[in-house]
């Protein structure tokens, strides 16, 4: 099977296509992996392919997110279980992978960033026209890890872990967020004096407070950091079931627009469709210090989610395009019913 990942434009002449692989036939030339491969496909606008190649090590390679470069090549981010192959180290159970590829699909540098525990990485965000922030989240330091964790409830909280990298592969630092609880960053955006991150928290600790639900139950957890990586503020947006975002972007009014799910009937959340656990995509506007301006629930009853950041794209700074996932019939904001017996 192969699922494309992410769509990237190079100029008006070619696209990359990242993907996932673990075929051995048609398009795919370059697979020697027993499960599963990272593939890269440079086509030309007319859909021709101008080169194709595979990368990974021995086991399964799940492809995240990528970024295009300067020189036309890509960063790519994927989450591994195996060293060997085109990867030099494995520290154990869970790690990420950074790989850098010129614009001829050979790879330039690439970089584990992990320990002997699972490391839980999703996306790529530029902090500058010279470096980059891996999104990840670590249970504790070791390895390669070295941020100050917090001790978690269990093995599998994670903290918000974020890794600056320059353009060479160079770790210039990294920072750690969070609780006793489990925080995940989804996404992150650059502002004139630092940088935004949404996450989810079920913390009521260390950096955290204000989380609406009980232990298991996330908030939306919107963070200003400062250029040095200092926190300027922090807001838990929720109710007492589960919310989650997906997305951040920074309005023209220098506020911001968060995209996620919720499932809560209280709290910051209103208009949820449905039933409290019923998820509903939801879309939060918070001025510059954080502060809730709206909350808007779209769908109907039955549950309707966003599956992916993927699926969330900005045209302008008051339009954005959503796809998500529907259960229900038409009904409330749902006004497609393309399969009568969804179950």
């Amino acid at each position: 099977g192969d699922g494309v990942r992410k769509i990237i434009p190079i100029d008006s002449d070619y696209i990359y296509l990242v993907n996932g692989t673990n075929s051995r036939d048609g398009d795919v030339h370059h697979f020697e992996n027993e499960y599963y491969d990272i593939w890269v496909v440079k086509i030309n606008k007319y859909g021709d392919i101008i080169w194709e190649n595979c990368y990974g090590g021995t086991n399964v390679e799940e492809t995240k997110d990528a970024l295009l470069t300067p020189d036309g090549g890509l960063i790519i981010l994927s989450r591994i279980s195996s060293g060997g192959g085109d990867i030099s180290q494995f520290f154990g159970d869970v790690d990420n992978w950074v790989c850098k590829i010129d614009s001829i699909g050979n790879i330039q540098w690439e970089k584990t960033l992990g320990n002997q525990g699972h490391e839980n990485g999703l996306r790529l965000r530029y902090a500058s026209d010279s470096s980059f922030f891996v999104l990840a989240g670590v249970n504790e330091d070791g390895g390669m890890v070295d941020c100050n964790c917090h001790e978690n409830e269990s093995i599998l909280d994670l903290d918000v872990w974020l890794v600056e990298m320059d353009l060479n592969g160079n770790i210039l630092r990294q920072l750690c967020y969070g609780g006793t609880g489990h925080e995940f960053a989804y996404d992150l955006t650059k502002t004139e004096d630092g940088f935004v991150f949404a996450a989810q928290t079920d913390s009521y600790d260390g950096d955290v407070s204000g989380v609406h639900g009980s232990y298991g139950k996330s908030d939306f957890w919107i963070v200003k950091i400062n250029l040095v990586g200092e926190i300027l503020w922090q807001n838990c947006l929720g109710g007492s079931h589960s919310e989650w975002p997906l997305y951040i972007t920074q309005t023209q009014d220098s506020g911001f627009i968060v995209i996620g799910n919720a499932a809560s009937l209280d709290g910051d959340v209103t208009g949820l469709h449905g039933f409290e656990g019923d998820v509903d995509p939801w879309f939060v506007k918070l001025d510059k210090d954080g502060t809730l301006q709206w909350n808007h629930c779209f769908g109907g009853y039955n549950g309707q989610r966003i599956m992916s950041k993927h699926a969330i794209a900005k045209i302008s700074d008051d339009h954005f395009v959503v796809i998500a996932e529907s259960m229900g019939f038409i009904t409330e904001d749902v006004q497609c019913d393309l399969n009568p017996d969804p179950y």
